[in-house]
């Protein structure tokens, strides 16, 4: 029988890190705890290659090594693939393999648990967690041995398979897929069933949310855990979600097959059946939908201009896209649409000029229960709208005669390396990598007068969502918030999906009160806070300190009716 032939992947060697770093204050002082971490993770790694190739070169084995942003090509004419680094890079090598080759992942740089508890008031010293590694350095040549001996036999786990539009993606997921908008700050909407056999076994499920996340059995400890789902036998077929083109996601994709480490090889047990599929259809009563929402938006703003063609006021329209430069010298500001134009207009207002809402064109419930099995017909919430064309003359009426005040409501005031961000937010701010699917790696602390009243919190996340009041039963809610008083001037915090918090998991959602801040050191290459949406957006990068608090000027809007009730009340 001929030598056996092996490709070994290679996590790219990080370069100098003081000479990388876009952050020089952070890191390149010589005493920086960050500096050495970053520098022995380098070193830690470079051994392991080392130790990998030089047990290797004693091996009657054939061998070729590749680093790993070199690989573009599928991987054929081999017996094993050895990737060093960490679940990253066997995750990343996955994607050129076929179920034809078996894979061995050595975790190279492996967390150390009294070196993170040592430095969690400093930095977060987590390494790799190697889940899908079946070893690491100490271990690496009896494991080789077992394999190139034949007394171990590779697990066979399940892969995703994407399909849009009836042509499949080259790429199959080990891990999870992610469907979203490519803003992470940005609503996606899409509807979605189950099928089995090419035939209906669920109802037609329509969604705005930020996203649909489809796991394997691997990936169900990983993000999807984060996120709320549950974790599944490894060896499951299954595949497990959580909530134009038509997308069909399938675990019908060709196996993989993995050496897992021991804990694995004894624990795993196929329990499941094979899987249904996820896919999407459109409906044409969907353009008659939009266009009927077309025309109750311009009948509202005909209507609303007639009426106030009748008032003894002076006024003026501008199309919120227009709106560029602060709002001054007017008595009141009237938005006609819906929340979203309410809250980009409430960037150009101060806490001189009150506002009032118009929801131009509210969700109809008997419309959204009649065509539900079709598409999501809800139309506009108008949760801060105190009027709709309804009753647009009489609210207005209280107004200029003064039977009505306005209701003051918080905003958040964001600092960037003491500079303040001229924009605040009505509803939240989301601090995150810019693309969905990436790690937010950030640290926060509570504040007050300048001294931490919190300790300091690591977090590897979907980003950071802080909220206020207003914007307490919005994104937040969802994300299983609590909804506030409304005229609370605290603010509520969420770590999006965070990855292993441990001890730190009561930190991970909380209140920031009123004379209180948040201070956030952001630590990945690039991130961007998200105001209200997606719209307004600024940069930062490694390094940067972000302050959060409810101190900016606060928005007088007059609110709808029931929610003048909740703040008298409170």
């Amino acid at each position: 029988m001929g030598r056996k032939r092996l490709l070994v992947v290679l996590k790219p060697i990080e370069a100098d890190p003081v000479s990388q770093s876009e952050c020089p204050s952070r890191i390149t002082n010589p005493e920086s705890q960050m500096l050495h971490h970053l520098d022995s993770r380098r070193k830690v790694h470079n051994d392991a290659i080392s130790c990998c190739q030089n047990i290797l070169l004693r091996k009657p084995v054939e061998w070729n090594s590749v680093v790993l942003n070199d690989l573009s090509q599928p991987v054929h004419d081999v017996d094993l693939v050895v990737t060093v680094g960490g679940d990253g890079t066997l995750l990343q090598a996955s994607h050129f393999i076929d179920d034809s080759v078996p894979v061995l992942g050595v975790n190279s740089d492996p967390t150390q648990p009294k070196e993170v508890e040592k430095l969690s008031n400093e930095i977060d010293a987590s390494r790799s967690t190697g889940y899908l590694c079946a070893t690491t350095i100490d271990n690496f040549e009896e494991v080789l041995d077992n394999i190139l001996q034949g007394r171990t036999i590779p697990s066979k786990l399940t892969r995703i398979s994407v399909y849009v539009n009836s042509q499949v993606l080259p790429t199959y997921a080990l891990n999870d897929i992610l469907i979203a908008h490519s803003c992470p700050a940005a609503l996606s909407q899409f509807s979605f069933k189950i099928k089995r056999d090419g035939e209906l076994c669920s109802p037609l499920v329509n969604s705005r949310s930020s996203g649909l996340r489809v796991s394997t059995a691997a990936g169900s400890t990983a993000a999807m855990l984060s996120a709320g789902g549950f974790p599944m036998p490894i060896l499951s077929q299954d595949l497990q979600f959580m909530n134009g083109d038509a997308i069909e996601i399938s675990s019908k994709a060709p196996i993989l097959k993995v050496f897992l480490s021991h804990y694995f090889q004894t624990t795993v047990k196929n329990c499941f059946g094979q899987s249904d599929g996820l896919c999407r259809i459109t409906n044409p009563q969907v353009l008659h939908y939009l266009e009927n929402r077309r025309k109750v938006h311009k009948d509202a703003i005909n209507l609303c201009q007639s009426i106030l063609r009748q008032k003894p006021v002076e006024w003026k329209p501008i199309v919120r896209t227009n709106l560029s430069e602060p709002i001054r010298d007017v008595d009141l500001v009237v938005t006609v649409g819906g929340d979203g134009t309410l809250l980009q207009g409430s960037h150009f207002i101060d806490d001189t000029v009150p506002v009032l809402g118009v929801n131009s064109d509210p969700t109809q419930p008997e419309e959204v229960e009649k065509l539900r099995n079709e598409f999501d017909a809800n139309r506009s919430t108008g949760y801060l709208c105190g009027a709709t064309v309804n009753n647009f003359e009489q609210v207005l009426d209280n107004i200029l005669e003064g039977r009505a005040n306005p209701s003051k409501l918080t905003r958040i005031s964001i600092c960037v390396n003491s500079e303040v961000i001229p924009t605040y937010a009505l509803n939240d701010i989301l601090i995150a990598h810019p693309c969905p699917a990436a790690v937010s790696r950030f640290s926060f602390k509570i504040k007050m007068d300048d001294q931490p009243c919190s300790p300091l919190v690591h977090s590897r996340s979907s980003g950071l969502r802080v909220s206020t009041a207003a914007g307490s039963t919005a994104a937040m809610l969802s994300a299983g918030g609590f909804p506030m008083p409304i005229l609370s001037q605290d603010l509520q915090y969420m770590v999006r999906e965070p990855i292993s918090p441990g001890n730190t998991s009561s930190l991970m959602h909380g209140s920031i009160k009123s004379r209180q801040s948040m201070e956030a050191t952001w630590l990945s290459k690039e991130g961007v806070v998200y105001i209200d949406g997606s719209h307004v957006c600024y940069s930062i990068k490694d390094g940067d300190v972000i302050e959060i608090s409810p101190k900016a000027p606060v928005l007088k809007v007059f609110l709808p009716h029931h929610l003048q009730n909740i703040s008298e009340e409170t």
